[in-house]
């Protein structure tokens, strides 16, 4: 076997391209003009993206932290939170409650072009959703909210609605988390404020028996 006839020979790919040079032309001149028409706008929406940048802030009590005498963690109340609260920043975005409430706030049901008698319409719209809108934590320990859309206006009011969500959302839970404690320390303290007067009762039946001296008397008895 001639291994010369299985090496690549660089005068045959000239004399292809010397004998098939118009059609080799006219194909490329169609694939870019094809290019150019459907990529354009008319068969590809173009998206424009706007991003908001957030730190969380730490989970940690801020009054433990100012007021403790011994702040055995060491925490500081100016510094921004660490993974675990971006994280849960990360929870929050994601959520439900946000995403219906901007779902409800922008019509995306509409700005999306969904019929509303569209079938799985709830189910087009979350895709439509988790595709324009994404979240993600930056390695500075930010977390990162991007929005794609065909409007830039809609795009950076979403984001920024988004932002502002995030911060009542969490306002939301902890004002429950601080109902709830409320409502154990108002009824521990019902409690007290009835043994008390249990107790004070009891000291009156024991002063109608003719005991004043509660330390020494009491002792006698």
């Amino acid at each position: 076997m001639d291994k010369n006839k299985d090496a690549f020979d660089s005068s045959s790919l000239i004399f292809f391209v010397l004998r098939w040079w118009k059609h080799l032309l006219i194909i490329g001149l169609v694939a870019a003009v094809g290019s150019a028409i459907f990529s354009g706008p008319r068969f590809i929406t173009p998206k424009f993206q706007s991003s908001v940048t957030m730190f969380p802030t730490s989970a940690s009590s801020l009054s433990r932290t100012v007021l403790a005498r011994d702040n055995v963690s060491g925490r500081d109340f100016l510094e921004y939170g660490e993974v675990e609260d971006a994280e849960r920043l990360l929870q929050v975005l994601e959520s439900y409650n946000i995403r219906d409430r901007i779902v409800e706030r922008f019509d995306l049901l509409d700005h999306y072009e969904i019929p509303e008698d569209a079938r799985y319409k709830m189910t087009r719209l979350t895709e439509e959703y988790r595709g324009n809108i994404n979240f993600r934590r930056t390695q500075y320990g930010a977390v990162e909210i991007s929005v794609r859309d065909k409007d830039p206006v809609m795009a950076a009011d979403i984001a920024n609605e988004i932002a502002a969500l995030a911060d009542t959302v969490q306002n939301d839970i902890r004002r429950e988390r601080a109902e709830l404690a409320y409502t154990v320390a108002r009824q521990q303290l019902e409690d007290l404020e009835e043994r008390v007067e249990t107790a004070g009762q009891q000291m009156s039946e024991i002063m109608s028996e003719g005991v004043f001296f509660m330390e020494g008397q009491s002792e006698m008895i």
